[in-house]
C-alpha cells in the first residue's frame, strides 16, 4: 500500500508556532501574537492535537517518525511506530479516547491503534479491520471526535483513480456505502461530529480551485 501525495501546497515548518490569545475578549489582530511553540531543528508538514489537548503529533521530512510534542512545546517524544507516512496531511489520526492510529505498508485493510502513557510512550498496540481492499491506495483518515467512526479516503479498487469515501466503526462495520468523490483531497469532521467536510479539487494548474462538500452523517450504530 502506497499513498498518493496530495496536490496543493504543503508548507514545511522549521519550528512550530502557536497563536497565543492575549485577551479574553474578542479576538482581533491587535489582541493576538504569534510566538514560538517549539523548535527541534526538524522540518514538519502537518500535525494533529490529541482530543485532550495533551499532545501535538506531527510528521515531517523523516517519514519513519511521528514527533509527539507536549502541550507546552517544551518536550518531544519521537515515535517509531512503523506507520506509513509521507503523504503530508492525514497519515495518522487520533481516536476520541486518545489512542493514535495509522496504517502500515503491508495492508490497507488493517489499522493499527496505539495506547500512549502520560509520557507519550506507546504501551499497547492493537489492530482493527477496515472494510477496504488490502492493496488500495490510502489518501487520508480521520476519526469522528465523539464516536468511533472512521472516515477513510482511498481507492475504490487497486489501480482505480477516483478517491472513494469509506466510513466504518471500531468493529469494522460499514456505516455508509462507499461514496466516489472525484477530486477529493482532504476531509475533516465538525467539532460536534455530525458533519464531515470533504475538500475536492476543481481543475488543474492555474485554474485549480477547491470546493468543500459538507455531508451530514447519521447512523443507528451505538458504538
Amino acid at each position: 500500500m502506497y499513498k498518493r501525495p496530495l496536490s496543493g501546497k504543503i508548507t514545511c515548518l522549521v519550528c512550530l508556532c502557536l497563536l497565543v490569545i492575549t485577551s479574553a475578549g474578542c479576538i482581533s489582530s491587535s489582541s493576538s501574537s504569534l510566538t514560538s511553540f517549539s523548535s527541534d531543528g526538524n522540518r514538519y508538514n502537518a500535525g494533529a492535537w490529541s482530543p485532550d489537548g495533551r499532545w501535538l503529533a506531527v510528521e515531517g521530512s523523516d517519514v519513519t517518525v511521528i514527533a509527539l510534542f507536549s502541550a507546552s512545546g517544551q518536550s518531544v517524544t519521537y515515535l517509531h511506530l512503523e506507520c506509513e507516512l509521507g503523504a503530508g496531511r492525514e497519515d495518522f489520526a487520533w481516536l476520541p479516547d486518545g489512542r493514535l492510529s495509522c496504517f502500515r505498508a503491508e495492508s490497507a485493510s488493517v489499522l493499527h491503534l496505539f495506547t500512549l502513557d502520560r509520557s507519550g510512550q506507546p504501551t499497547h498496540e492493537s489492530t482493527i479491520s477496515v472494510p477496504i481492499s488490502s492493496n488500495t491506495l490510502i489518501y487520508g483518515l480521520q476519526w469522528n471526535p465523539h464516536h468511533f467512526w472512521l472516515a477513510v479516503l482511498a481507492e475504490s479498487a487497486p489501480g482505480a483513480i477516483t478517491p472513494t469515501l469509506y466510513i466504518s466503526d471500531l468493529a469494522g462495520h460499514r456505516l455508509l456505502a462507499p461514496l466516489a468523490l472525484d477530486g477529493a483531497q482532504e476531509m475533516t469532521w465538525s467539532p460536534d461530529g455530525r458533519t464531515l467536510a470533504v475538500v475536492e479539487e476543481n481543475g488543474e494548474g492555474a485554474g485549480w480551485s477547491a470546493a468543500i462538500r459538507p455531508m451530514r452523517v447519521r447512523t443507528t450504530c451505538s458504538c
